[in-house]
Parts: structure tokens; C-alpha cells; sequence
């Protein structure tokens, strides 16, 4: 083959020349090579060009290897290329060796340029299934979406989580009581730490108090001045008479309790505005906080639940703050898959109950703190304030992620004409 003699009683074979072969021996003429194509080395076939592939029907296909992105499907960067092994690039997933159809993969890191081998699709190490997204056995998804080893015995494993879970409930409501007993001391404690350190500037009076007191000081000095005046021309006639001399004395004995009651009056207003300062100055943080936190949830969301190519930039930037929604069932979730071998749909099932679970939890520690803190009216209703206020504050901060794993269970991806769950591509949607 890649020969041909025009007679047959010729002695030599001549070589076919360029764009064009010969697949069988004894040919008397060489076959024009198809479109886009070049003979090979040994003219016994043709391969295609670069940037282009053979459709298995000796066909050479142009190569449409850009997504709508413009972003890079598979490589076609060579001749002879077949559709049977054309490499993904990476990121990029296909399901079987007879196809085109690339599909983008959650992680990139989960498809590494590969061919397919053998009708084997090469994932990353532990990986397999659709879009390389699911584990091997005894192995499970950590937080970061990569396939750990479920390390030493599933009962161990299992007893460990539910010891963590349990230290865990104590532990929050233990911390809710501390909130309920010392309600914004702490905070205030913080601030102060803050202030000696020099981390905030040390708030001012308001310059209409500051202008009060420095009206009353100068009026207690001219009393005092006045007084001693007083007690100098006294003393003179002190001489002339016992009686009046006791009286003075105790009119400036009754001068000076009075200074000091109102020195003391003074310094606890001081020492009042002082603490009103720094409580505006915990609300002003507290208010600063619940913006921050509901701008970095908003945006958490956004990018997990809706298909869209954000820049690199955002997508780092929201995935270092994605534990600002508290999901604790994606920080725990290598654990609790090795040790109950959860799947989407018990994990949403948990999601569903935090929100009571986290109502009963605070109303214990509201109980607690009841029982063991002082039974005055006052303190009681004060306790009743802090565990409203706790109530709101804990559901703020929880339900996003509780919303957002019932948004997922609307989000499914079509694969090869089959919908799967885009959170667990093991579960197929809209099945019995």
C-alpha cells in the first residue's frame, strides 16, 4: 500500500505523491485525499489537518472547539486527530469517545486533559461518575469538593461526628446564655480593649455637655472663691464672739457638702454619657456588621445558584467568604457522608430543621438563664428583650443557607438528554 504501477507488467511502484494514497496493494492509481486533509508518511492514508478531525467516516471535520465564552473545549491543536481520541481541555468533560458534546465541570481540577482510554473517561485521582464529580468507593467529598479517604472505622467515624455535634449544642447554647445574662458587656469590654490599644479614636463628649460643665465648673469656682472671701472677713470678727463663729463654721461645712454632692452628681453624668457613648458606638458596629454580612450572603448566593461566568476575581473572593453563611452541614460534609453516607437530599432534609432546631435551642438557654440569673422584674424583662433580639440576630445569619439549599433542589443540568441534580449528580431530577 501507498504504491502504484500503471501497467502490470511495470517492475517498479511508484510512490504516491502528496495528497493523495493508495490502501491496497496492486492499485493502478492513487485516491485523492478528502477535504481539508494530507497523505501520511507511508501514502497508505490520509490525515487531517491541523484544527481539524476525522469524524470516523473519513470525513475531516472542522474543529468548533470554543464554548460561548470563547473559552477553550478541547485541543485540536495537531494532524491526524480522530474523534476517539481527542483530548478535553481542562475543566471540560465528555461522556463517551463517540462525541463532540463537551460538558464544563464543577471543578476544574476534577477533569485533567485526558483522552479517553479504552471507553474509560480519566478523572482526577478518586473521582469518577458524571463530570468526574463523584467519589470511589471509601472515599468522600470534603468542603473544598475534592475526594478524601474516609479514614479508620465507619462506627469511630460516625461516634466521633455526633460527639462534635453534641459539644457543639452545648457549646452554642452555653454562649447564648452568656449573651442573654451579660447582654452587651462583652461587646463594650471589646470596645474598651479597642480604645486603650489605640484601634478607635476615644469618642468626645458633644460640645454643648462639655460646654455645660465647663459653665458649672466656673460657677462652683466662684463660690468657692466667694466662700473663702467670706471665711477671711469672719475670722476677723471671730475675736468678738464664740456664737457667731460656730454658726460660720457650720454654714461652710454645709457649703462644702453641697459642692461635693454636686461634684459627685457630676462625675456620675460624666461617667453616664461616657457609657451612652460607648453603647452607640456597639450599635454603630452592630449595624456595620449585619450590612457587611448581608452584602457578602447576597453575594455568596448569586454566584452559587445562578449560571453565570463570573471574572476570576469574584469567584475567589466569594469562595474565601463563603463560611459567612454558616453552613455547617458543607463545613462537616466529609465527615457526615463517611459516617452516614448522606446524600443531597438528607442534607436538605437537615437544612429544612435548623431553623426550629435553632429556635428550641435559644429558647433553653433563654429558660437557663432564667433560672440562674436574678428574679427581679426588671432583669426578666430585660432577658425577654435579649432573647428576641438573639432570635432575630441567629435566624439572620442562618437562614441564607437554608434558602440556598432549597434553591438547589430547583437546579438540574441536562446531560447526554438526561437531567441530573446539579448539587449531586448521582440523583437524577424529576424521578419517582
Amino acid at each position: 500500500s501507498g504504491y502504484f504501477k500503471l501497467k502490470s507488467h511495470d517492475l517498479r511502484c511508484t510512490i504516491c505523491e502528496d495528497g493523495k494514497y493508495a490502501s491496497q496493494e496492486g492499485t493502478s492509481e492513487c485516491t485523492t485525499c478528502p477535504d481539508y486533509s494530507e497523505s501520511n508518511a507511508l501514502r497508505n492514508g490520509c490525515k487531517c489537518n491541523e484544527n481539524y478531525y476525522n469524524n470516523s467516516l473519513d470525513v475531516c471535520i472542522e474543529c468548533n472547539n470554543t464554548d460561548f465564552y470563547g473559552d477553550l473545549i478541547y485541543l485540536c491543536n495537531q494532524t491526524d486527530l480522530h474523534l476517539y481520541n481527542i483530548s478535553n481541555n481542562l475543566g471540560y468533560w465528555r461522556p463517551h469517545k463517540h462525541t463532540t458534546t463537551f460538558y464544563k465541570c464543577k471543578v476544574y481540577e476534577h477533569c485533567p486533559i485526558e483522552r479517553i482510554i479504552n471507553d474509560s473517561v480519566i478523572c482526577k485521582e478518586y473521582h469518577t461518575g458524571i463530570l468526574c464529580n463523584l467519589c470511589i468507593d471509601n472515599y468522600a467529598k470534603n468542603s473544598e469538593e475534592f475526594c478524601e479517604l474516609c479514614d479508620g472505622d465507619t462506627n469511630d467515624i460516625r461516634n466521633l461526628t455526633i460527639t462534635y455535634f453534641v459539644l457543639g449544642i452545648v457549646g452554642f447554647v452555653t454562649f447564648v446564655v452568656l449573651i442573654l445574662i451579660t447582654g452587651s458587656g462583652v461587646l463594650l469590654k471589646f470596645i474598651k480593649f479597642m480604645k486603650e490599644n489605640g484601634f478607635v479614636e476615644e469618642l468626645e463628649f458633644n460640645s454643648e455637655a462639655t460646654s455645660n460643665y465647663s459653665v458649672t465648673d466656673s460657677f462652683y469656682s466662684e463660690s468657692t472663691i466667694s466662700t473663702e472671701s467670706i471665711s477671711s472677713k469672719d475670722s476677723k470678727f471671730s475675736r468678738i464672739s464664740t456664737d457667731s463663729e460656730d454658726s460660720i463654721i457650720r454654714g461652710n461645712l454645709r457649703r462644702k457638702k453641697k459642692e461635693t454632692a454636686y461634684e459627685e452628681k457630676e462625675s456620675e453624668e460624666s461617667i453616664n454619657l461616657e457609657d451612652e457613648d460607648k453603647v452607640s458606638f456597639a450599635e454603630n458596629i452592630q449595624q456595620k456588621f449585619k450590612i457587611l454580612i448581608s452584602y457578602l450572603q447576597i453575594m455568596s448566593l448569586l454566584s452559587i445558584n445562578l449560571d453565570i461566568e463570573w471574572p476570576d476575581f469574584i469567584n475567589n473572593l466569594v469562595s474565601g467568604f463563603s463560611f459567612i453563611n454558616l453552613d455547617i452541614f458543607t463545613i462537616s460534609k466529609h465527615d457526615l457522608q463517611c459516617s452516614f453516607n448522606t446524600t443531597f437530599y438528607n442534607t436538605i432534609i437537615l437544612n429544612l430543621i435548623t431553623i426550629p432546631f435553632l429556635i428550641l435551642l435559644v429558647s433553653l438557654a433563654y429558660y437557663i438563664a432564667l433560672l440562674i440569673s436574678e428574679k427581679t422584674p426588671r432583669k426578666r424583662i430585660e432577658l425577654k428583650d435579649r432573647y428576641i433580639y438573639c432570635l432575630v440576630l441567629f435566624i439572620f445569619l442562618i437562614y441564607p443557607a437554608v434558602g440556598s439549599s432549597i434553591l438547589k433542589t430547583f437546579k438540574c443540568l441536562e446531560i447526554e438528554g438526561v437531567w441530573y441534580l446539579s448539587e449531586d449528580l448521582s440523583q437524577q431530577c424529576f424521578d419517582e
